[in-house]
């Protein structure tokens, strides 16, 4: 995963995509930094919010047609990953976070595909074993669904636990990911 330095939520405008994904619709925004969401959602509306509501401060813009073949890699990486195939991303992400977090975001990418692992486990990878809700919210705060893959988290009875994203779309991208 390349990633460029942390982008504050500050940034002045972000230009987003809305398109159809395996587990719903999927939104993908880029800033000046680089990739600074990937969303799951429903519909445009509640894809828009969320990233307005993830990026208070910026300009949120749609991308235009000359705009999106310049992303349409992306695009197609994202929606791949949205079937549960890999796909490498080439842009920059920009992933603003705490240490804590960038830790959490680092070992949920070496999770492989089609398998699972439980916040307990995700907390003592980060070599914080008792630090379990913080990891949880980590995924929780998590602006790129799939890049960085929060839904392979589970709880520690085998339950789904919680999905940012809606546990619908979690079941979805898991069994999705286990027929690659």
């Amino acid at each position: 995963m390349s990633q460029k330095s942390p982008q504050s939520k500050t940034d002045t405008t972000l230009l987003y995509h809305c398109f159809d994904g395996a587990a719903g619709r999927l939104l993908i925004a880029v800033g000046d930094n680089g990739l600074a969401s990937v969303i799951i959602g429903e519909d445009d509306e509640e894809l828009v919010a969320g990233l307005i509501s993830e990026h208070p401060k910026a300009q949120c813009a749609p991308m235009n047609a000359e705009q999106q073949r310049e992303h349409a890699a992306t695009a197609e990486a994202i929606e791949a990953m949205s079937h549960g195939q890999a796909a490498n991303i080439t842009l920059p992400m920009a992933l603003p976070g705490t240490e804590f977090q960038q830790a959490v975001w680092q070992a949920l990418c070496r999770i492989p595909r089609g398998q699972t692992i439980s916040y307990k486990a995700l907390a003592d990878a980060v070599g914080r074993p008792r630090a379990i809700r913080a990891a949880a919210s980590a995924c929780g705060a998590n602006p790129l669904a799939l890049i960085v893959p929060c839904h392979r988290v589970i709880a520690s009875d085998g339950g789904m636990g919680g999905y940012k994203w809606g546990v619908a779309h979690k079941v979805e991208l898991l069994r999705r990911e286990q027929l690659d």
